[in-house]
């Protein structure tokens, strides 16, 4: 089953362990969310950044 945006969302904090890395994650998605993008592009690609940081 896959994984929901809030719950991509709730595994920023749990799985990115460094903050400068974290910071910057949460604010490309603030970024996606004020430009529109769907909840699929949102979550696909915060998917990749956080295990890109892991």
């Amino acid at each position: 089953m896959p994984a929901k945006l809030t719950t991509t969302i709730r595994n920023i904090d749990i799985k990115v362990t460094n903050q400068t890395n974290r910071q910057i994650i949460k604010e490309f998605h603030e970024y996606l969310q004020n430009i529109d993008t769907s909840e699929n592009y949102q979550n696909g690609l915060l998917k990749v950044l956080i295990r890109y940081a892991e």
